[in-house]
């Protein structure tokens, strides 16, 4: 068998293929760009006014003091910093941790106490403390019930804590 009636029909299709393609790709094509119709013109929109009005009461306030010690404006603080304001937990009548940190993303229940009637949660998969006016409440290995009995609001801090605040935070 010669090397010519081997590869020379298999290659006879894709040579003619090859010219073909290349021809087609070498024609010019007409472009059609779309027109801009003479009825379409430009429209004025009325003014628009922005006004600003003092913080009512209850509601988030500007400052916090979890994630810096001071109070800081919550712009200005480099951390994820969750707020949830006592309006929100009336609304949806917070009686315990459990129904107040629902509204907190990342922030998982655990089932401590033997029979989950303890409040301990991790954030993002991470052991947490609770911290009331400053101060640890609760122990953190075999859990503590918190109702919300005078709670303002609920302030989470996720992330780097235990800087700020010691291990576990």
């Amino acid at each position: 068998m010669t090397r010519a009636s081997r590869f020379g029909p298999a290659t006879r299709p894709r040579t003619i293929a090859t010219i073909a393609s290349a021809l087609i790709a070498g024609l010019p094509t007409a472009v059609r760009a779309q027109s801009v119709s003479p009825s379409a013109s430009e429209q004025t929109l009325p003014a628009v006014t922005a006004s600003a009005s003092q913080v009512a009461p209850g509601s988030l306030r500007d400052t916090v003091t979890t994630g810096t010690k001071t109070d800081t404006p919550l712009r200005d603080i480099p951390a994820a910093i969750t707020v949830i304001p006592d309006t929100v937990l009336r609304a949806q009548g917070a009686v315990d941790m459990n129904y107040a940190l629902q509204n907190s993303a990342g922030v998982q229940p655990q089932l401590a106490g033997g029979y989950g009637f303890a409040n301990n949660y991790t954030i993002r998969g991470l052991a947490m403390r609770f911290l009331r006016d400053g101060y640890l409440d609760g122990p953190s290995q075999n859990g503590y019930y918190r109702t919300m009995y005078d709670v303002d609001r609920i302030e989470v801090l996720k992330g780097p804590g235990s800087a700020l605040y010691g291990s576990r935070t």
